[in-house]
């Protein structure tokens, strides 16, 4: 059954004009394709030409979509495989903010859960990256591209009031949980977050609104790895993005088929010179948050 992340998705993805990007499971010429080609299992999205055997292998790219769930932050029970209660936590958080009038901040909270979030990840990347073929000459591994998505549907957005708070919390601790990634100081990743929120409560925002970020992962099968999230602002869809994109993508294949020709104009059409500027990264965002709206239970 396709689901309404999916679903979402995939709308961004034809907003950006990815080539060819159409829904995997589900269809049954896709799932057909798939199989004959060894492939056991199907991606949420492909993209690649109208007829799939008109590319190679490593000329189609596999989008799979994850919603991600804020029970870890909220709800006790969901923690009972963890050493940790994480919601206990955060609620402890908030209360001692409040006593001693301070700001609390998602920095304070442990990051033990952020495993759970790994394995997810793990669990798709490992349904892809035994289908890997060797050249003719016997020399290169190649593969289907990867992209996986973390999608976050924040609900209506009026003024600075966001309706899924829930969503919100967890989208931020997914941003805290994407640098644990990079043995860097993720200065680029702070100042995108950052501009995100900004972006969220800008009511002249005109289409999709993407940033990119490079980052140095050898030997996977994950080519990118990106939050989109998706609010309604005046009674008309939003979207957001934030795409860490592996640099093997170009170092590796040149431009040869149009889904490298896409990133590399998505690149040109995003915010990368912004990224790097520190006075963007240095700012604190406040978000209004009352404990006492029956979030945590």
């Amino acid at each position: 059954m396709i689901g309404k992340a999916e679903i979402a998705v995939l709308d961004f993805l034809k907003q950006l004009q990815f080539p060819g990007i159409r829904h995997g499971e589900g269809s049954s010429s896709v799932c057909d394709f798939l199989k004959r080609n060894g492939y056991n299992f199907t991606p949420d999205l492909v993209a690649g030409p109208n007829n799939l055997e008109h590319a190679p292998i490593e000329g189609l790219f596999f989008v799979d979509v994850i919603e991600p769930s804020p029970d870890l932050l909220f709800k006790s029970s969901a923690s009972h495989n963890l050493s940790i209660d994480v919601s206990g936590i955060f609620k402890k958080i908030l209360d001692d903010a409040a006593i001693n009038q301070e700001q609390p901040s998602i920095n304070a909270l442990p990051t033990e859960h952020h495993q759970f979030y790994l394995d997810v990840l793990n669990k798709k990347l490992n349904k892809y990256s035994h289908q890997r073929r060797f050249t003719r000459a016997g020399k290169d591994v190649i593969s289907a591209n990867l992209g996986i998505v973390h999608h976050f549907n924040l609900g209506r957005v009026s003024g600075k009031n966001v309706e899924n708070v829930q969503g919100l919390i967890t989208l931020l601790d997914y941003v805290r949980f994407y640098k644990s990634l990079a043995s860097s100081k993720n200065t680029d990743l702070s100042v995108a977050a950052n501009r995100l929120l900004k972006e969220l409560t800008n009511p002249d925002q005109k289409g999709p609104f993407v940033m990119i970020a490079f980052r140095e992962w050898d030997d996977v099968p994950q080519l990118f790895l990106g939050i989109h999230v998706r609010a309604t602002k005046s009674d008309a869809t939003a979207d957001f993005a934030i795409i860490l994109l592996n640099t093997a993508l170009f170092d590796a294949n040149g431009f040869t088929h149009p889904v490298y020709q896409w990133f590399g104009l998505i690149v040109q059409r995003s915010f990368p010179e912004d990224v790097t500027k520190s006075e963007h990264g240095d700012q604190v965002l406040t978000i209004g948050f009352n404990k006492d709206d029956n979030h945590f239970s």
